[in-house]
């Protein structure tokens, strides 16, 4: 997904799971030798569909909660602002490790590969101390399809979110919210190949 974009409003948990691609089983079927030698090994959580590697960049601070209460329309163009507007934007960016933006009070922030052990990413930990009120974050993964096609992208935020997939405007949700498996369900067209 081309920079999945989140709004950070509260406290921002990004959660993509996607469809699974062709070939992917629901349920797998357990030869009990080969459990019995996964026991022995350290525990890694299936993905099961969901999304586990990710370049992610944060975080673009926005107005204070009493600054978007005396003036919403400057919280609502703050939203709707194209951080990466220096690199292609958020349609055509093709982000990089160690790819760097810059936020509005002069500081920079960089793109880094992020792999989760979770279905959930809180990006509370990865962000280290930055602040995530009231805040934007992106995050960048491909999918690579056998043939295209639909799908269904399930995912869940906390709070608002915004997707592109290959450099369209998917779905945009403004809302406040703790995140939930699947809260938002997203019907995209997938092309054949790598899919960003």
């Amino acid at each position: 997904m081309k920079g999945v974009r989140l709004p950070l409003f509260a406290v921002l948990f990004l959660l993509a799971a996607a469809v699974p691609p062709a070939g992917f089983a629901e349920t797998e079927s357990v030869d009990p030798d080969a459990w019995y030698g996964r026991m022995r090994l350290p525990w890694t959580p299936p993905a099961r569909g969901f999304i586990r590697d990710w370049l992610i960049l944060g975080e673009f601070p926005g107005p204070s909660a009493a600054d978007k209460e005396s003036n919403p329309a400057a919280a609502e163009a703050w939203f709707d602002a194209d951080f990466l507007a220096e690199h292609g934007g958020e349609t055509n960016i093709q982000p990089a490790e160690g790819m760097t933006h810059a936020r509005a009070d002069g500081s920079q922030t960089a793109w880094f590969q992020y792999q989760s052990d979770a279905n959930i990413i809180d990006l509370r930990k990865i962000l280290g101390r930055r602040p995530t009120d009231n805040a934007v974050a992106y995050a960048f993964t491909t999918v690579q399809r056998d043939q295209a096609g639909p799908a269904t992208l399930g995912v869940g935020s906390d709070d608002g979110i915004m997707i592109w997939v290959n450099g369209r405007l998917v779905h945009n949700h403004i809302v406040g919210r703790a995140v939930k498996i699947d809260d938002d369900r997203v019907n995209i067209d997938f092309r054949q190949g790598e899919n960003t």
